[in-house]
């Protein structure tokens, strides 16, 4: 591969793909994870939906289509699935958001079940992502950042609000 560092060429292509989708900004991603030494990509039966790489290690969070995430390191031939997909007709399944916490000790996922989940160790913490309007309203979580000090985490939803939600992730 050309690339000298994959985990930077797949963040860069990642945040210019979010910023502008376009046929370049597509293709830049999707030879960005073709530079990524993990086999198990080509073998994956379900499209990806969103990424996450670690700011301080290689770890590399992806999510797909039917609500699964995977976790591994770049270098790392193998994915281990953390978040096993939704069975059968699940219409609020697909995990729209990934982020890890900046001290590598949390992540967290997020999309169209209306829960937001953070990780940390071996626990799990599921809120309502705030912005519950009623069943028959289509409302996800598509963005999640994780404030520099670890503690806040924010959500951006389809509703077109944005705000913390939780203090004190970290553990």
């Amino acid at each position: 591969s050309l690339v000298s560092n994959p985990a930077r060429a797949l963040l860069l292509a990642a945040q210019a793909q979010a910023t502008v989708p376009t046929t370049a900004s597509d293709s830049a991603l999707l030879g960005a994870l073709s530079s990524l030494p993990l086999a198990r990509l080509q073998q994956h039966g379900a499209a990806f939906q969103a990424l996450a790489v670690g700011s301080k290690s290689d770890a590399l969070l992806l999510s797909d289509v039917r609500g699964a995430v995977l976790l591994g390191e770049i270098g790392k031939p193998a994915l281990d699935t953390v978040v096993p997909p939704a069975s059968g007709l699940n219409l609020y399944a697909a995990v729209h958001a990934l982020a890890f916490a900046p001290d590598g000790r949390s992540w967290a996922h997020a999309g169209s079940s209306r829960e937001i989940t953070v990780h940390t160790g071996a626990s799990t913490r599921s809120m309502p992502d705030g912005d519950k309007i009623g069943e028959t309203t289509v409302v996800y979580v598509f963005g999640l950042a994780f404030s520099p000090d670890s503690m806040t985490l924010v959500a951006a939803s389809s509703s077109g609000s944005s705000g913390p939600a939780t203090r004190g992730t970290s553990a």
